[in-house]
């Protein structure tokens, strides 16, 4: 037998004795009956004994999601009498790299150079969208003032703080570390290179590097071809015997 379902205006009507005056329809039970059509249709589709279930799906990749390591960035600043320089040094995930070497317009401290190198590569990070940074300098000074850990003694050091600082908030996740001099060599190397060209009058506005060894490389031989050779040497010496005369 079917369900009946009673709306609210007619539970009240039940109770107040008027339910005669109501129209009630009958409305059967929905749920049941797309139940049974599904038992209807699996006892009429049987999966076959032999079928094998699998974990494999073949769109697998479809829902891949690689995770990549961060990006890391090395930066330097370097100032000199008459000229100032920035170095900034990109690895990426997959260990591409990208070098970048700054002339700085004006004469400034060692301190304001090694900022505006934090600050260029600041920038072109937002720019390109990198999620994860890793930021690595040779200044102590700078990385502890960043982290909060030195306060900024120099007025002129302050706004490029603050800079980095909103900087640092554009970027979902930034790591500062400290690492020697002798970890720095390519965003080191940039910077000097920059400060240099500052100093001259007329400055190029591309260095190309090429990969040129003037001296044509000898090629050495190996252990075997060694060895073998010293035998062939050895064989060629001349041997000398000397007689001894017996003496009475």
């Amino acid at each position: 037998m079917p369900s009946t379902y009673l709306r609210s205006a007619e539970i009240e009507a039940l109770s107040s004795g008027t339910l005669d005056k109501l129209n009630l329809s009958r409305q059967p039970a929905q749920k049941a009956i797309k139940g049974q059509a599904l038992a209807n249709f699996l006892a009429d589709h049987p999966v076959p004994s032999e079928w094998e279930l699998t974990e494999e799906f073949p769109d697998e990749e479809i829902f891949l999601v690689e995770i990549l390591p961060p990006w890391k960035m090395y930066f330097e600043g370097a100032a000199r009498r008459n000229g100032a320089g920035a170095g900034v040094f990109f690895v990426l995930p997959k260990d591409n790299l990208l070098p970048y070497s700054f002339v700085l317009t004006q004469n400034c401290s060692n301190n304001v150079a090694e900022y505006q190198a934090l600050l260029l590569g600041l920038n072109m990070a937002v720019e390109m969208e990198i999620p994860q940074l890793k930021l690595y300098s040779d200044s102590a000074l700078i990385i502890k003032q960043i982290m909060g850990e030195f306060e900024v003694e120099k007025a002129e050091l302050v706004p490029f703080r603050d800079h980095a600082g909103n900087h640092l908030a554009k970027i979902p996740q930034t790591l500062l570390h400290y690492i020697p001099r002798t970890k720095n060599g390519p965003a080191d190397a940039l910077a000097g290179i920059a400060a240099s060209l500052a100093q001259l009058d007329s400055r190029p506005s591309q260095v190309p590097i090429y990969e040129r060894w003037v001296v044509p490389l000898v090629p050495l031989p190996s252990e075997e071809e060694a060895d073998e050779k010293m035998e062939q040497e050895e064989e060629a010496l001349p041997i000398s015997t000397h007689k001894s005369e017996a003496t009475d």
